[in-house]
């Protein structure tokens, strides 16, 4: 093997080389720390420090390591991992820059700051940026400055950029953070049940509330129309309740809401039931919104009008029995089924009868005595019926036994119709207490007029003007004056005989009490139902918003990332500058 080459004469050995190289550094080294300790005299300094040879190895050593240490800032284990930092802020801050956000110059700045200014100098860059970027960013540097996010925002951080805030442990919806009613909590709460509910649809009714409350209303109205909520969420109180309740519970709408939705259609619907239930069938050829079942009912109601015959399923329908007596007032109905309606539509037919028979009197019609038997022919029918409206037929009966009786007022007849021993059906006691008193009423009257046999007496004064009985004063009056101008002398000399009756009786100066044509005249009323069913088949409203923009879709995740930074700037203990979040309210 060869050996070394020996060097030339004059040169340094390799043992002088090294020595000087170690005298060199050591020079440096005493140079450095004199920069660094300025009360260290310079010519101190300056001046080389004999050293022996045999301990100049450790001394260089104990030097280099010094100048090592100082040139790592605080908080760093080593300057790899002070690069690394370094590294990650120069990359935060070119991202801002490059979303056209404000950025220092950092290139001297990083070769000298500690971990806990690199921590704030990121938090600070990173403020201004979009909440959903700047959360990318913190997660990213936290690999190399683990100080921007602490370990439990930086969860959530990783849960928000995955789309899945709402992986937790069951039964652990809000614990070990408060109530989440408050707060960054609250904020991530919110996105966590939109999330939960958008993807999974389970979402109890009162955190479905708080979304309704909160997200933005085209947001909202998405949720609604996709079915994801259901209406034990809508809240009662609030800006937006009135619209969630027309959108989600439209029955729980009245009608000053409806004016102040300027929900039209609604309002033209509800008013078809309305003036339906009251008998106005004018509205079924009225133009006006009408709805699936709308349209449907108007066409049965159109082809009883015509065909004079209502269905055996329309009895049950209360609340469209006046409109059926208007539609067909003469309809053929079978008193043995449906005994409720048949009752009510043939008792306040049979009055009206009645009434039309007495203007004919008054009128000095031919019709007259058609009219009074077809009442006496209604009235009989009725009577064999097995229902209270069997009393009602006898007392018209016995009413007519005595204005309209062969050879005068049948006294004695009129009595035995109302005996609670003629004939058979439904028992006396069957009848409300106003109905047994009317009926014992009248028949006081009928013993009365019997002993005193009074020709010229008007057994009932109001059926003899047109109007029910005891109606209020400006209704017979007002039907008197009317009839006073349309009459000739006999039949004025008739309603004035009327009115006088109907005056001495509310005066307290009768000698007979007026005989009750109605005995239980609240029955036989028109139904007090309809307004409901037409609330109650009330369609949702359709939503007044457009589509949401993709700011108002993401609007629970950019403020669930907003408070991420908010926390995160928070713990380090710097004031947090971006802006608040946005108001939902609409």
């Amino acid at each position: 093997m060869t050996g070394m080459p020996s060097p030339s004469p004059g040169q340094p050995t390799r043992e002088e080389l090294i020595a000087r190289e170690r005298q060199r550094r050591i020079e440096l080294a005493a140079q450095r720390a004199a920069n660094e300790h300025p009360q260290t005299s310079p010519a101190a300094a300056a001046t080389p420090v004999a050293r022996k040879p045999e301990g100049g190895a450790q001394e260089l050593s104990g030097a280099l390591g010094a100048a090592h240490h100082r040139a790592v800032p605080q908080g760093f284990a080593s300057a790899e991992t002070r690069n690394e930092a370094a590294a990650a802020v120069q990359a935060v801050s070119e991202a801002a820059q490059a979303a056209g956000c404000p950025s220092p110059q950092l290139d001297r700045w990083v070769e000298t700051a500690s971990a806990e200014e690199m921590t704030r100098q990121i938090l600070s860059i990173v403020q201004p940026l979009p909440p959903i970027m700047a959360v990318e960013q913190l997660l990213t540097a936290r690999r190399a400055v683990p100080g921007v996010l602490t370990s439990v925002v930086a969860q959530r951080a990783r849960a928000l950029l995955d789309g899945q805030p709402f992986l937790r442990p069951a039964g652990e919806r809000n614990e070990g953070h408060g109530d989440g009613r408050g707060g960054a909590d609250s904020t991530w709460q919110l996105y966590a049940d939109y999330e939960r509910l958008r993807q999974h649809g389970d979402l109890p009714p009162e955190a479905q509330e708080q979304l309704l409350v909160r997200l933005p209303l085209p947001v909202v109205d998405d949720l609604i129309d996709t079915g994801c909520i259901t209406s034990k969420a809508v809240p009662h109180d609030g800006v937006r309740s009135l619209y969630l309740q027309a959108r989600l519970t439209p029955s729980r709408v009245d009608d000053s809401g409806l004016d102040a939705l300027g929900w039209d259609s609604e309002k033209e619907r509800r008013g078809f039931w309305l003036r339906l239930a009251r008998g106005d069938v004018a509205v079924l050829d009225e133009p006006g919104f009408r709805g699936a079942d709308e349209h449907a009912l108007a066409a049965e109601l159109r082809q009883i009008g015509e065909s004079q015959v209502i269905p055996d399923g329309f009895a049950g329908r209360e609340w469209l029995w006046c409109a059926l007596e208007r539609l067909a007032p003469q309809a053929q109905v079978n008193l043995r089924r449906s005994k409720r309606f048949t009752g009510w539509y043939m008792v306040r037919r049979l009055h009206r009868t009645l009434l039309a028979a007495h203007r004919a009197v008054l009128q000095q019609s031919r019709k007259e005595g058609a009219l009074f038997r077809r009442a006496w022919e209604e009235a009989t029918a009725l009577e064999r019926v097995w229902s209270v409206a069997s009393w009602e037929a006898k007392n018209v009966l016995a009413y007519l036994l005595v204005v309209n009786g062969d050879g005068g007022p049948r006294y004695d007849e009129a009595l035995e119709t109302l005996s609670p021993t003629h004939g058979r059906g439904t028992r006396e006691d069957a009848l409300s207490s106003i109905g047994r008193s009317n009926l014992e009423s009248n028949r006081a009257v009928l013993r009365q007029l019997q002993q005193r046999w009074e020709d010229d007496h008007v057994l009932n004064p109001y059926v003899v003007l047109g109007v029910h009985d005891h109606a209020p004063e400006a209704v017979w009056k007002g039907q008197w004056r009317k009839l006073r101008a349309e009459l000739d002398e006999d039949g004025e000399a008739a309603v004035n005989q009327a009115k006088d009756a109907i005056q001495a009786q509310e005066r307290g100066h009768a000698a007979v009490p007026v005989f009750t044509l109605a005995l239980m005249p609240q029955t036989w009323a028109a139904p007090g139902v309809g307004t409901s069913r037409g609330i109650h088949g009330a369609e949702p409203m359709q939503r007044h918003t457009q589509p949401p923009t993709p700011d108002e879709r993401d609007f629970a995740r950019t403020e669930a990332a907003r408070d991420i930074v908010r926390a995160a700037c928070l713990a380090a203990g710097i004031p947090m500058a971006a802006a608040r979040s946005r108001s939902t309210s609409k």
